[in-house]
């Protein structure tokens, strides 16, 4: 069983320490000792703070046993013992399916402004001087995805205030239905190299860069496109002397789109459906060049 517990509260190490604050709580009345608070998660920190209890049998047990045990306030006992933060999951983590359960899903799925630590990262990769979007208008997205691998990992997006929303709920059914996602990162973790970024398999969404190939901007630098598995799902252009660009270069294998491989997102796909259910254009179904990793929600299309 997990619980989260409030920062600066004693921490109690050991079963010696434990069976003696329990002993002085009963017996004498102290008022010295913290009271237990569930805390909330903090909407602005990427980390989920769980602490391992032991079950209401072993509390019996040492309930039982605790009038053999030496006696210590709780005075002396913040003094011995530093305190013990709980451990935390960030970004790319593994959590583990019993985890999930136990801190409660929804608390993985949040939306909250850019915090100065997320905005740290950002400055100066992510977001530079002339990116047309305040910082204020932009939003941190937490979730939940399954790796290739069927882990569960914690994942990061930042995205347009608009579209945050629309996001946060198809990764929340993607979750749901086991769809896999290989990485979810903030671009920024690739120093902002978008070809980097794909490269590596790695689904993102803000990032102020202009188009591939041509000096507009791309709808990345408004928040409003994210791309999936671009691997998988490579952005590709076919030239009229026959030759064609593939980006990235380790999707070429995948340019194929007649071919049945894992990952593919085409017009049947559940994540291509989700995201067309909500507004979104899919860069594949683009005439002159496709897009398949791309689906974008603007004023225009991203082509």
């Amino acid at each position: 069983m997990y619980k989260r517990k409030k920062f600066g509260k004693i921490c109690l190490c050991g079963v010696l320490v434990v069976v003696a604050i329990m002993t002085v709580s009963c017996s004498s009345g102290l008022e010295g000792i913290a009271e237990m608070l569930v805390e909330e998660p903090d909407p602005y920190d990427p980390g989920i703070q769980i602490e391992i209890v032991s079950s209401s049998e072993e509390e019996t047990q040492l309930e039982e046993s605790s009038e053999e045990e030496e006696k210590v306030t709780a005075e002396e006992t913040s003094e011995a013992l530093p305190p013990i933060e709980p451990p935390r999951f960030y970004p790319g983590d593994i959590i583990e399916a019993e985890h999930v359960l136990t801190v409660d899903v929804d608390k993985f799925f949040i939306i909250s402004p850019i915090s100065d630590p997320v905005f740290k990262r950002m400055d100066g990769n992510s977001y530079r001087p002339g990116c047309p979007v305040p910082r204020e208008e932009l939003r941190y997205l937490r979730i939940l995805h399954y790796d290739f691998s069927g882990n569960i990992r914690v994942g990061e997006l930042v995205c347009h205030q608009s579209v945050s929303e629309d996001l946060l709920r198809i990764f929340r059914q993607l979750y749901d239905i086991g769809y896999p996602v290989e990485k979810v990162r903030l671009v920024d973790d690739y120093g902002a190299d978008d070809d980097r970024s794909c490269s590596d398999n790695n689904t993102s969404c803000f990032n102020y860069r202009t188009v591939a190939g041509t000096k507009r901007l791309s709808l990345h630098a408004l928040g409003l496109a994210v791309d999936i598995n671009p691997i998988y799902n490579p952005y590709v252009i076919w030239r009229s002397d026959g030759t064609s660009v593939c980006v990235p270069a380790e999707g070429e294998a995948y340019m194929d789109r007649k071919k049945d491989f894992p990952y593919k997102i085409d017009e049947e796909d559940i994540c291509c459906r989700l995201f067309r259910e909500a507004g979104f254009t899919w860069g594949g179904g683009w005439e002159g060049h496709k897009d398949y990793m791309h689906f974008s929600k603007g004023v225009r299309p991203e082509r």
